[in-house]
């Protein structure tokens, strides 16, 4: 037969045991589509039903980032959806940097409109092109997607610093074919673009963590560099208890007192 004290040790290891394998919840995925608001040009945000994405991220909702040619713009905090429409609380998306020589503003549907839209910066300068930042990202880990307009093989790609422009992590983009790129190509080259022979239509930065990021643009020597969109990837979130975990382990504060209570009689 059970005592008071036998059933409070027994609701104390159950409660350890559910802090101790408490999952993490299914991460999500953030997809912010560039594009401008040239006039000449009219074209229109992606629905939240059209889908982009390299394989394995291809995903609706994108987020509509829309800036003019003199300056950048912000999606702020409880505007940002993941891509099952849900809002992501506290997560805020930054586009800076000079006047962009071009943008194109999006056609099509889907992926087309997803390519097919984005600031296009450059020649390469003394500074970074573009600037963009997150902050109040909630992921434990994330990957970070970086998708360019196609034009030319040739002379359209540059340089993308992660978390600091000359000091952060580099990789580089060459096109892989003419606008709009519809295939998904990945690049993987971490040398100075002016060197690089590698082409894709994207790249990945994998396996980052911390609540906010940069990311700075560098058009390559007498190049164009069209940025088309971007996705943050989570990984892994931070494992939370349930609500009803935490009052389990009220409960189990509890079981406390009398677990002592019982300890001093037995010395008694």
């Amino acid at each position: 037969m059970f005592t008071y004290h036998s059933k409070c040790g027994v609701l104390s290891a159950l409660i350890v045991t559910l802090l101790l394998t408490a999952t993490a919840e299914a991460a999500a995925v953030m997809s912010f589509n560039l594009r401008s608001n040239k006039v000449s040009l009219p074209g229109t945000a992606m629905a939240s039903t059209e889908q982009a994405g390299a394989a394995g991220v291809y995903h609706d909702n994108w987020n509509d980032v829309l800036a003019s040619s003199t300056g950048g713009t912000t999606l702020s905090a409880g505007t940002i959806r993941d891509e099952t429409g849900a809002i992501v609380n506290g997560t805020t998306f930054s586009v800076t940097g000079p006047s962009f020589p071009e943008q194109f503003p999006g056609y099509g549907t889907g992926t087309t409109k997803m390519f097919s839209g984005g600031f296009d910066i450059g020649p390469k300068a003394s500074s970074s092109d573009l600037n963009i930042s997150l902050t109040g990202i909630t992921y434990a880990t994330y990957d970070v997607y970086v998708y360019s307009v196609g034009g030319s093989s040739t002379t359209r790609g540059g340089d993308v610093w992660l978390n600091g422009f000359l000091t952060g992590a580099r990789k580089s983009l060459r096109h892989a074919s003419t606008r709009p790129n519809l295939g998904y190509t990945e690049a993987n080259d971490t040398d100075a673009f002016d060197n690089l022979t590698a082409q894709g239509s994207y790249l990945v930065f994998r396996g980052q963590y911390g609540s906010s990021l940069t990311l700075d643009f560098e058009a390559g020597a007498s190049q164009r560099f069209p940025i088309a969109g971007i996705q943050i990837v989570g990984t892994s979130v931070a494992a939370v208890p349930e609500p009803s975990t935490l009052v389990m382990f009220g409960v189990g504060l509890l079981c406390l007192p009398a677990s002592r209570l019982r300890k001093k009689s037995l010395r008694v």
